[in-house]
């Protein structure tokens, strides 16, 4: 290995992709280079980032054209770890400045986008097309689509946020004000207003349905009040906010009525079906869950 660096660099050579393509493969081999060779490492790792900014610019380019959530958004892929490390793992997500004028990086799901990475970073390395090939391929070379992301977690609930340092030139992990605080304070608008609904739905049907019924209807009361607060949130801010319709308020109201003591559990989803949300308390969550997505629609008169 380092004999073939060696030889492909004398006299100012560049290392070629094709070597570079086989070193990867061993991920061993690379330890001892970089520890034993720092200079070829030096060179390989050039050569070896020009694949990944290749690699890069092509899946952003894919990404804000097929995945929703990044249309309109500056798509960008951020790597962990050290930048001349051995493997790579590595993200994408899309960037915002929030509330408090911080550059905030918002994780894509990898199943929107992995698929298409390993794919083309085995275009970029003369792999295989299909796509199980690809996947093998991208493994095999110490390749790894990943997120952060966790089902119950919202974007807009998160203390932590990944920040931009502009005195280190790098993300960071770093302490923030929950954007739903500032929402509802009226300084600010959701982030995630799908994920922010999706993250209550998930959270009550997973009580609901592992027998949690009490806890199940907390949960949406808890969910009814961030609902009421980031309207009353937008409003501050001078956005249209409409009201809500008859059966939402009156299924709203059954849910308040189990947290008072005036229903039981049992009591408010008889109610609820009643209302037409056929499944109970899980039905009536999707349409809680709408009227969070709806936030993407409001727009100042």
């Amino acid at each position: 290995m380092a004999r073939q660096l060696a030889a492909e660099t004398a006299d100012g050579g560049k290392v070629s992709k094709a070597t570079v393509e086989r070193i990867l493969r061993d991920p061993d081999a690379m330890r001892e280079l970089k520890k034993a060779r720092p200079d070829l490492w030096k060179e390989f790792h050039e050569t070896r980032q020009q694949i990944y900014d290749g690699h890069d610019r092509r899946l952003v380019e894919w990404i804000e054209g097929n995945v929703p959530e990044a249309r309109g958004r500056r798509v960008e892929i951020e790597s962990f770890g050290t930048k001349d490390g051995v493997d790579r793992d590595y993200r994408a997500g899309y960037v915002v400045t929030d509330a408090q004028g911080n550059r905030r990086f918002i994780e894509l799901k990898k199943e929107a986008w992995a698929q298409k990475s390993m794919e083309i970073f085995a275009e970029e390395t003369g792999g295989p097309a299909d796509g199980q090939g690809a996947r093998d391929w991208a493994r095999d070379h110490q390749q790894l689509a990943t997120d952060m992301y966790h089902g119950e977690a919202s974007v807009d609930m998160a203390d932590q946020a990944t920040v931009w340092n502009e005195e280190t030139r790098s993300w960071e992990k770093t302490q923030v004000t929950p954007n739903v605080l500032m929402v509802e304070a009226g300084h600010s608008t959701l982030l995630d207003p799908d994920g922010l609904g999706k993250t209550y739905e998930t959270k009550v049907a997973e009580s609901y349905h592992q027998g949690n019924v009490l806890d199940a209807y907390r949960q949406a009361d808890k969910s009814l009040h961030t609902l009421e607060c980031c309207r009353e949130g937008y409003a501050m801010q001078g956005y249209g906010i409409k009201e809500l319709p008859p059966k939402v308020q009156a299924g709203m109201e059954a849910i308040k009525d189990v947290q008072s003591g005036t229903l039981t559990p049992e009591q408010a989803d008889a109610r609820l079906r009643e209302l037409d949300y056929t499944g109970g308390l899980p039905d009536f969550m999707e349409r809680i869950s709408a009227q969070f997505a709806a936030f993407k629609w409001v727009r100042k008169p």
